[in-house]
This record gives structure tokens, C-alpha cells and sequence, in this order.
């Protein structure tokens, strides 16, 4: 058996050492036949294999599968071509690559895209005068390839008026597809006009007038129909809701009435002057054609035109009437009366002043004078004027050399005439060290600025003069009063310089009356003195002395109507309001007790008795003095007749620790304030007087 094998195995024609066997065709053959088998096999595998593999045609948009691509699904094909690739989705022929076995096999994709696109259309509305765009009718366009899309509107296009649209679309390969739309144009424009003035009710109507469909707000919130400009105004129309624009334009000229005017020669006149009345809902500007001539009298026309702020153009015309008297003029001050109104009226005879005034001691500066004309009032504008210098004689002065206070530029002049106030002054400064006559020019300046120098003279002399005493007179003083002969008394040095005044009164005796002389003297520094007398009466005090002022009180304090308790009570109140207590030592005689009461306002009890006495006998009160019984304590106070009765009467202060109000009391009650609160205080002797109730 081995033997056979390895025989077998050598190849024909090979020498093994050993006869060769039996012949060996019959075994060619197999393999022949081996071989045709096998290229048999071999080309029906590839007819099998090319037919196993198809060309695919997908539209585009569809996405490929393999086992599209195999004819024979029991093969075991592999794709080797990526078909999730976007770039297998283009329009065209694609390669596609399989494997069997390890043999690449081939085919091929085909897109095609014969799909028209997809179109929806919408519907459109407009306002007359708007337009719309493609888009606006397009509601949505799908295809898988580039495309275009046209709109075409039937008839006129964007007129008032339901229109129909076609909407087509066509890709890049042909195919279309076409939707229907339709385009409403309302009867209102986007944009309105209306003249400015015009009322909301009027706005509306003429919307309305244009589109009947619409609502709108009546009112119109947001717009100023006074203001030209701009506005947005929402409206609704067959339900769709629209924003139109309203212009309010002012194509209105002004209207105006002309005035006629009466003017003053020379006076500026404004256009408004001459317009009486002027409307336009807009500012109006106003100017003259031409300028008015008011510096010639007479009557003529003036032209003026108006403008709106939107150029709107009015041209009025009114008549101008000039008088021949000046708006403004000047006239010198202190001009003569006749000579004024002869300036300001000239020869008019329809005119005169419409307030007296006198021009001759008007004051510098502006003032208004008013006219009256047939027309009315007119203001004339007077400027007073002072361009006249001051006019005055020179005088001669005498300067004493050394003297400290010098004549000063007004003392060398006299009866200084002018309309203003005037102010003088030493041209040059005169020498006040040089004994003799020297001439001085002084120069006087108004308050216009006019002046004028006049010629005057100053004396220098060494003989000063000596002391001056001013003020002594002769003097009255009352018994026992305290004389103040220095009242009103003065004495001066040569310079002006206050010396004291020396009184020699040692021969007066104030305490008895008659008349003495006193000598008053002053020395300046150099010696020189200077005398003078002067008589002093010392009188006594009558009734006639303190009964004026015992009136002077009474005339403030009572009147007509008042009783006579009121009367009473009115001295008392008095006495104690304007009296205050005070030491006082002569009681000898009551009326000097009442005058030092009158004139100082103070004094002990004595003084307050005296002053009642006088001012209730003033009154005609009868009264008594009374006084207490003590004469080591003594106390003074009055009786009174009073309603038909006597009654105390006691003006004094008492103790502050025991007030009491001693008016009118009777002596029960005088008698109790002695025994409940001061001791014997109106202790006295009831039989020297009479009796109170």
C-alpha cells in the first residue's frame, strides 16, 4: 500500500528506477475533464455574479438600501459604499461598490427629482396706496431642490377691489406647482390728509366717506388736529386690524382784519399794531410790505403781510393816520410852561395835554406826558434835559489866619441859581497862610455836568476875634426849684472849638422871691475872655402856674359823660399810675408841693396831697387837706365832696405788706385799716373835719 502511494504520487514522464506501469492515458482524461468542469463552473459563477448586482433609481429625497442593489439574496454581498453619505442624495448617477467573496462588484444610483414642489398661498389685504411683496402671499414653499416662486395678481394689481394671485413655484428640474391666493384692497389710503382745525366728529366722517367697513376710535386720543404733523391712528377693517397714517397739514392762509392807526410823528411802529384780528391754527409771523413812514404827517397805507408756520400767506391793508406831534422829545429843564406845550403840541388845534402838569419843575430824566386827540390818549415820551450852566454872584470872605476851621467854596458865593443841585469847588486852592485880599475862582457844577466859574474874594486877617457866647437869656425859676442857668447856653473859640461856660450866680437867693442878675464867661486858650449878664426872676408859685397843668392832665383823662364817681376815680387812677414816692421836705406851702409833683413825677405823701387838691378843685371837686394827728409821723391826704357825701380820698402809696385802695372810703373804714393793719395810720381828729357816711 505504500508502495502504491508514493508511485502515485510522481509525476508523468518521471523516472522512479523501475519499469513504468501500465499505461496511463485513461487518467489525462479526468483531469481534462476536472479542468472543462471547473472553467464551467468558473463562467457561470461570473454570469451569476454580474446578474446577482443592479443599477437602483430612487427619487430624490428617498434614501437607499442595500438589499435594493442584490438581486440574489442567498449571496454573500458586502456594501462597501457608505450609503447613509448626504452626497448619495444629489440629483445624478452615483457609483456603488459591493464584495464576494474578496471581489469587488460595481453598480450604480441614480437620483431623479420629478416631485413639483409643495405651495400653500395666503390671503392679503391692503390700504389703497400700499403695495405688497411676493412673501406676502406665500405661506409656505417645500421641494428637495432649489426652486423659484412668482406671484401675478390679476388686473390692476394694488387697486380698490378683491384681486385674484397665483402663487407658482418651479424647481430646478422642471416640475411646478401653483396655489391660489387672494389680494383685498380697502377703499382708505395708508396715508390720509386732512386740514388741520377739523374736529374728530369731521376726521371720522371723512374716513368713513372713504371706507365705509371701518372702525375706529371717534375720539382720536392720540392726535392734536390743531398741530400739524404725523399721526398713527389704528383701524379695523373686515376684521383685520391696520395702522394708517394721518397727516394733519395747514394749508389755510391766516385770516385777519386790519386795524386803523393813529400815531405820533416819529414814533416805531410793529405789523401787529396794525392787525385787529388774527386765526390760524398755526403761528402766524407778521411784517410790513413796506416800512411805514411816521416821520411825515398825514394819512396813508401800510401793507402787511402774515405767515403761517407752513408758509401760508395773507396780505392785509390798513390805513395809518400821523400826527404832527412828537412820540419822543427833549426840553431844557426849567423850561417856561408856554414854550413846553408850544414844543410838544406846535399849532394842533385837536389837541391838548391830558393831565396839568407843570414843566417847569419837572425833573431831569424821562417822563411820559400824555395827549388827547379825537382818537384818544397817546403818550408823548419827554426827556428833560439840564444843559444849562449854574448862574451866582461872588462874595468876599473873611478868614482869620490860624483859624482851624476855613471857609469852604460855597461861602464865596451867593444866590447860586440852577435847575439842579450844585456842587462848588476852589478852581485853585486860594492861600489861607497870606495876610491880604486874594481873588479865588470857584467852580460850580450841576448834577448835569454843566458848570461855570465865578470870581469871589477872600480876606486873610491876624486880628482874630475873641470867645463867643451864644444862648444867654433872661431865666424865671419858681421858689425853692433847683435853676439850671447852662440851658441852652454855649461859647465857642475863634476855630469853632466848645469852651466851658463859668456862671457867677452867688447873688440869687432861690428861696425868696424877686430878681437877681448872674454873669456868664468864657476864656479860650489864648486868654481872651468874653462876658455877658443876664436877669434871673425867682417867683413864687401861684394857683395860675400849676392850674394849667393840672388841665393839661384832665383834658387826657375824663370825659363828658362820666359821673361824678367815675370823674373821682379817673383823678385817683392817675395820680397812682404817674406818681412814685420819694422824700420830700418843704410842706410849708402846698401849691410848690404840687408844681415839684408836675415836674419831676415823684414827692412824699404832702406832694400827693397836692397834687389831687389842684386836680380835683380843677375838676370842681371840693376838698380838704387833712392831716394825722401825729406830728412826729406826719401824713397828709384829702376829703372829698363826692355824690353828696365826704369820703376820703388818699393817693399815697401804702405798705406793700397792707395794701389798701383809699379811695373814697369813709372813716369807719379809714379807722379799721388803722386798728387791723397799720397802727394810727389815719389817726386824726374827727371834729376839725366834717363827717363821711
Amino acid at each position: 500500500m505504500t508502495d502504491e502511494k508514493e508511485t502515485a504520487a510522481l509525476l508523468p514522464g518521471e523516472e522512479t528506477g523501475t519499469e513504468p506501469a501500465a499505461p496511463a492515458r485513461p487518467r489525462r482524461s479526468v483531469w481534462w475533464l476536472i479542468a472543462i468542469l471547473l472553467l464551467l463552473f468558473a463562467a457561470a459563477g461570473g454570469i451569476i455574479i454580474r446578474s446577482a448586482l443592479v443599477p437602483v433609481r430612487l427619487e430624490a429625497g428617498q434614501s437607499p438600501k442595500a438589499d435594493a442593489f442584490c438581486r440574489f439574496s442567498f449571496l454573500p454581498l458586502s456594501c462597501e459604499t457608505d450609503l447613509g453619505d448626504p452626497s448619495l442624495g444629489a440629483v445624478g448617477t452615483h457609483p456603488v461598490t459591493f464584495t464576494l467573496l474578496g471581489l469587488p462588484l460595481h453598480t450604480t444610483l441614480t437620483v431623479a427629482d420629478t416631485t413639483p414642489p409643495r405651495v400653500t398661498a395666503r390671503d392679503a389685504a391692503l390700504l389703497l396706496g400700499e403695495t405688497a411683496q411676493d412673501e406676502d402671499f406665500i405661506e409656505s414653499v417645500t421641494d428637495f431642490s432649489a426652486y423659484t416662486v412668482t406671484v401675478a395678481i390679476d388686473g390692476d394689481a394694488f387697486g380698490e377691489g378683491t384681486h385674484r394671485v397665483a402663487v407658482r413655484a418651479v424647481d430646478e428640474w422642471g416640475n411646478a406647482a401653483e396655489a391660489e391666493a387672494s389680494l383685498t384692497v380697502y377703499g382708505v389710503a395708508d396715508t390720509i390728509v386732512l386740514e388741520a382745525g377739523i374736529t374728530p366728529a369731521e376726521a371720522a366722517e371723512a374716513l368713513r366717506a372713504r371706507e365705509p367697513r371701518a372702525a375706529l376710535d371717534e375720539t382720536f386720543p392720540d392726535v392734536d388736529f390743531t398741530t400739524p404733523g404725523t399721526y398713527t391712528v389704528p383701524l379695523t377693517i373686515g376684521g383685520r386690524d391696520f395702522r394708517i397714517r394721518l397727516e394733519i397739514a395747514d394749508t389755510t392762509p391766516p385770516a385777519a382784519s386790519p386795524r386803523a392807526v393813529f400815531a405820533l410823528r416819529g414814533l416805531a411802529l410793529a405789523p401787529a399794531d396794525f392787525v385787529e384780528s388774527c386765526e390760524d391754527v398755526s403761528p402766524v409771523t407778521l411784517a410790513f410790505a413796506e416800512a411805514p413812514d411816521t416821520s411825515r404827517p398825514g394819512t396813508r397805507e401800510v401793507g402787511i403781510v402774515l405767515t403761517d408756520a407752513y408758509g401760508n400767506r395773507t396780505d392785509v391793508r390798513a390805513p395809518l393816520t400821523v400826527y404832527d406831534i412828537p412820540a419822543a422829545i427833549t426840553l431844557e429843564a426849567g423850561l417856561a410852561q408856554a414854550d413846553a406845550l408850544d414844543a410838544i403840541l406846535g399849532g394842533t388845534r385837536l389837541t391838548a395835554l391830558a393831565e396839568r402838569i407843570d414843566f417847569r419843575t419837572l425833573p431831569v430824566g424821562e417822563h411820559t406826558v400824555s395827549v388827547r386827540t379825537p382818537e384818544g390818549v397817546f403818550p408823548v415820551r419827554v426827556t428833560v434835559a439840564d444843559t444849562t450852566p449854574p448862574t451866582a454872584r461872588g462874595a468876599k470872605v473873611l478868614y482869620y489866619r490860624g483859624t482851624a476851621a476855613r471857609p469852604a467854596p460855597s461861602d464865596f458865593v451867593r444866590g447860586v441859581t440852577d435847575f439842579s443841585p450844585v456842587a462848588a469847588a476852589f478852581a485853585a486852592a486860594p492861600d489861607f497862610d497870606a495876610v491880604g485880599t486874594q481873588n479865588v475862582t470857584i467852580r460850580l457844577t450841576d448834577e448835569a455836568g454843566n458848570s461855570a466859574d465865578v470870581a469871589a474874594w477872600l480876606v486873610v486877617s491876624d486880628d482874630a476875634p475873641p470867645p463867643t457866647l451864644s444862648g444867654v437869656r433872661d431865666l424865671t425859676f419858681y421858689v425853692n426849684t433847683r435853676p439850671n442857668y447852662l440851658t441852652g447856653v454855649r461859647a465857642a473859640d475863634m476855630n469853632g472849638a466848645p469852651l466851658t461856660v463859668a456862671v457867677d450866680s452867688s447873688a440869687v437867693r432861690t428861696g425868696v422871691p424877686g430878681r437877681y442878675t448872674v454873669t456868664y464867661s468864657a476864656t479860650d486858650e489864648r486868654g481872651r475872655r468874653a462876658a455877658a449878664t443876664a436877669t434871673v426872676t425867682i417867683a413864687e408859685i401861684t394857683e395860675d402856674v400849676i392850674r394849667p397843668l393840672a388841665e393839661g392832665v384832665l383834658e387826657k383823662i375824663l370825659r363828658p359823660e362820666m359821673t361824678e364817681r367815675e370823674r373821682a376815680r379817673a383823678i385817683y387812677d392817675w395820680m397812682v399810675a404817674h406818681v412814685s414816692y420819694t422824700a420830700y421836705a418843704d410842706k410849708t406851702y402846698w401849691m410848690r408841693a404840687a408844681y415839684h409833683g408836675f415836674s419831676n413825677g415823684r414827692g412824699d405823701c404832702y406832694v400827693y396831697y397836692a397834687m389831687s387838691r389842684i386836680l380835683l378843685t380843677t375838676a370842681g371837686f371840693e376838698n380838704l387837706e387833712i392831716c394825722r394827728d401825729n406830728p412826729a409821723k406826719p401824713h397828709f391826704w384829702n376829703l372829698v365832696y363826692c355824690d353828696g357825701a365826704w369820703y376820703h380820698f388818699d393817693t399815697c402809696p401804702h405798705y406793700a405788706n397792707y395794701p389798701l385802695v383809699s379811695f373814697l372810703l369813709t372813716d369807719a373804714e379809714v379807722r379799721a385799716y388803722s386798728k387791723n393793719s397799720v397802727a394810727d395810720y389815719y389817726s386824726f381828729d374827727a371834729s376839725l373835719y366834717p363827717a363821711t357816711p
